[in-house]
């Protein structure tokens, strides 16, 4: 965690930095949180990793129905913009 001074010093380089490039600040801002999540990416792993697992237990019309959901799941994860970590 940064300390008051830090912060103080860290919010004036924002504010001149805005003032001096705002483009860049536009930029900097359009991008945040378009990279995936560890959790999301894990999310996705393991729902394919299970398709097999179910055509196995329970036969070919599970394991499409399966399939297709997982497919829908994985579209949904990942057109979805995801949020960075926040670092204390």
């Amino acid at each position: 965690m940064l300390s008051q001074e830090d912060n103080r010093r860290l919010n004036e380089i924002e504010e001149h930095l805005a003032l001096t490039d705002p483009a860049f600040v536009a930029r900097m801002r359009a991008s945040k949180g378009r990279r995936p999540g560890i959790g999301a990416l894990i999310g996705i792993a393991v729902m394919w990793a299970a398709v097999p697992i179910i055509g196995v237990a329970g036969g070919l019309v599970p394991a499409l129905i399966a399939g297709v959901a997982f497919v829908a799941g994985t579209v949904l994860v990942l057109r979805r913009p995801f949020r960075r970590a926040r670092t204390a």
